[in-house]
């Protein structure tokens, strides 16, 4: 239930659209260049005082493995945003009031963040291959078996960086932040931290896995992303979400105030409160999942809301958002006078 909530709010945001996109243009147009860099030096060899290589060919797994360091950070804004767009409008109190283990919540959004990038990485490696073909033109060297693994590893990358976005984003709950603490972590200190050093940085052990295939270099990133999603756990577990300013925490496993105040409310107060979460939130599925834990009543109250949620969840795929708050408003108002 948690995965298949997370993938749905994922996929009813634009954002998700625009960083897949930006992503694809990235992979492709740098693969090209690059290839196309390659063949230029060897058509124009008067113009290059300087030659880097003396080969005459080209694999077009090379500028399809190098376009990674730049296509990736169209996915890091994608995984990021996954955890931290719910810290900054707040649906992070709902979406942890309907599924109070957290850890589960946190598995759940680094599971669709992983499934995601991985389906993505196998796309953008095509996309890259295609344009590394397509810029090398008669100095491509095209070796099925080598363009097959390169895929693979692209995408396995890919996953693990954005396992590691959502550890950080857990961690530090900012898209500012996360943004910055990633490529610090994966590009800046990589350009000053000296070798052999820098061959267990997140950044460096990733290009050497991608690149070569080097089982140690992999073994690094899982190790690093570990650690990460293991410290945006701790967070999340120990302190609360979205606090306001000058109140205490309240546990791991307290729910939110502003809930627990609704919840311990009157019922026309609760009519009050639905239409303006259903205004503020993005994903229709974590208020409908709400919904459930915000009624005080008895047994008999709470079956009510139960049948409120299944037609609710039965009618949101079908449904514009402002209908969706009239529908629930009407079925609550009945379950009230039930």
């Amino acid at each position: 239930m948690t995965a298949a909530a997370e993938w749905v709010k994922l996929w009813t945001v634009r954002s998700t659209w625009w960083c897949l996109a930006s992503s694809l243009v990235l992979m492709g147009s740098c693969a090209f260049l690059l290839a196309n860099d390659f063949a230029y030096d060897l058509e124009h060899p008067d113009e290059q005082s300087v030659r880097d290589t003396v080969a005459t060919t080209q694999s077009i797994v090379e500028p399809a493995a190098a376009s990674v360091s730049l296509a990736q950070f169209a996915v890091i804004a994608l995984a990021m945003l996954v955890i931290t767009a719910e810290y900054s409008s707040g649906t992070i109190r709902a979406t942890l009031r309907a599924v109070p283990v957290r850890g589960r919540v946190l598995l759940a959004k680094a599971a669709v963040a992983a499934a995601v990038t991985f389906a993505a990485g196998l796309v953008l490696a095509a996309a890259g291959l295609a344009a590394a073909r397509l810029g090398l033109r008669d100095y491509a060297v095209v070796d099925a078996g080598d363009a097959v693994a390169v895929a693979l590893r692209i995408a396995a990358y890919l996953a693990l960086i954005a396992v590691f976005s959502v550890g950080m984003g857990a961690a530090l709950r900012s898209a500012v932040g996360t943004l910055s603490a990633v490529l610090v972590l994966l590009v800046g200190l990589s350009m000053v931290v000296p070798e052999p050093a820098s061959h267990y940085l997140p950044g460096v052990a990733g290009s050497m896995f991608v690149a070569d295939g080097d089982v140690g270099a992999a073994l690094i990133l899982v190790a690093w992303t570990g650690a990460v999603l293991a410290a945006g756990y701790a967070v999340l577990r120990g302190r609360d979400a979205c606090p306001r300013a000058g109140s205490a925490a309240t546990g791991p496993h307290s729910p939110p105030r502003e809930l627990l105040a609704v919840e311990l409310a009157q019922r026309d107060a609760l009519q009050k409160f639905l239409p303006a979460v259903l205004v503020e939130a993005e994903h229709r599925a974590t208020v409908v999942l709400a919904v459930a834990h915000l009624d005080g009543g008895g047994v008999a109250a709470r079956l009510h809301t139960v049948t409120v949620v299944v037609a609710a969840r039965a009618l949101a795929p079908r449904v514009r958002q402002q209908d969706l708050s009239h529908i629930l408003r009407g079925l609550l108002a009945w379950r009230t006078r039930s």
